[in-house]
């Protein structure tokens, strides 16, 4: 038998105990869907936050990016040495984590726009670490003159043929196989 709420909203005819328990249930149920649009209408504020500062993030990063590739080395490096971006991020993380703490609306805000800065910094650091890194290499590999054993020198193989290294188990090293090793 469908219950009271049910029976009401057919538009059947219903007894006074009836018709209190479909009104107790009908409350119930918009105090439960009540509940749910809070929760909805929260889960849409920190979402809404959240591409907030995500884009305040990235905005930031490019924004100070550019600023550095457009004005130049003098600009982002007053007298050449010291980077005001990691300097310009802690200020900004500073103020951001007290306006937190302190209870604050707008510190996520100023958080994201801090490391969005330092974002610039360190991915300008890293690429040029990359760069070092690179150029190092090129050094080592035109420096380096590559050794061709003779043919026919004891422990190499002769031309043609080919010798293949195997890691071992026991070693979990590289090892040379010895000759007696090799099956023909």
């Amino acid at each position: 038998m469908p219950d009271a709420l049910a029976q009401a909203a057919q538009g059947k005819e219903l007894s006074a105990k009836k018709a209190n328990t479909a009104v107790g249930e009908a409350l119930d149920k918009m105090a439960s869907m009540k509940k749910r649009a809070e929760g909805m209408k929260e889960q849409m504020a920190t979402t809404g936050t959240a591409v907030l500062e995500t884009g305040l993030l990235q905005g930031s990063c490019f924004a100070v990016s550019f600023a550095a590739g457009a004005a130049g080395e003098k600009w982002i490096k007053p007298g050449g040495y010291v980077d005001l971006r990691p300097v310009g991020a802690a200020v900004l993380g500073a103020w951001g984590f007290y306006d937190v703490i302190s209870g604050g609306d707008k510190g996520g805000l100023i958080l994201a726009t801090a490391n969005g800065i330092g974002a610039s910094w360190i991915a300008e650091v890293g690429k040029g670490a990359g760069v070092a890194m690179q150029e190092k290499w090129q050094k080592a590999a035109t420096e380096t003159p590559a050794v061709t054993p003779a043919a026919g020198t004891p422990g190499t193989p002769a031309i043609g043929q080919q010798r293949d290294v195997r890691l071992t188990p026991e070693r979990r090293g590289l090892r040379r196989r010895r000759e007696d090793e090799y099956a023909d």
